[in-house]
């Protein structure tokens, strides 16, 4: 009996080395091939992130290719004070359409009593917006080209439209741009 129960533990010992010698390197291919399968989808992702990156930065490189070569004068378009008051109520008509304002009337500005700067034109704006479109309308015109300025805001709200959360409101603007003399 000493001899069967020697024996036992020796068998025991060689089934666990060959456990080891086989279930390990087992475990370790199942191990491999599944780290090996989430770095090929981490990559397809850096991939696919890359190629998208890329194909904004082509879009971005054309966009500053177009706009250097649209790029506007800081001045009015215009050899006379009367074309680059014309451009002038132009433009403020187009940013207050364009923010969904109602243009009401313009005209070009004279300083009284002084005499006109050189290479100066002002205009007297009136239009009809929200207040969304009253930032709007000051953000793109002051920070546009041709450089323009914000002389005076008058700010009326409506009677009607008082109490709402973005009542409309009547707005009058002196703006002052310069055309190249």
């Amino acid at each position: 009996m000493a001899v069967a129960a020697s024996a036992s533990p020796r068998r025991i010992g060689a089934l666990l080395a060959v456990a080891l010698i086989v279930v390990v390197p087992v475990f370790w291919v199942i191990w491999s091939l599944s780290a090996a399968s989430a770095t090929a989808e981490e990559n397809r992702a850096q991939a696919e992130t890359l190629a998208s990156l890329q194909a904004r930065l082509k879009a971005l490189n054309a966009s500053a290719s177009a706009d250097k070569a649209s790029t506007a004068s800081v001045f009015l378009p215009g050899k006379s004070r009367a074309i680059a008051g014309a451009a002038l109520q132009r433009i403020v008509a187009t940013t207050v359409e364009g923010a969904g304002g109602r243009m009401v009337q313009s005209e070009i500005a004279s300083t009284a009593g002084a005499e006109e700067e050189p290479g100066v034109v002002n205009l007297r704006a009136e239009f009809d917006t929200d207040i969304v479109g009253l930032q709007r309308i000051v953000h793109e015109l002051e920070t546009g080209a041709p450089i323009l300025m914000v002389q005076d805001l008058t700010v009326e709200t409506a009677k009607t439209d008082a109490a709402s959360e973005n009542p409309r409101l009547s707005v009058v603007v002196q703006i002052r741009g310069h055309w190249e003399t």
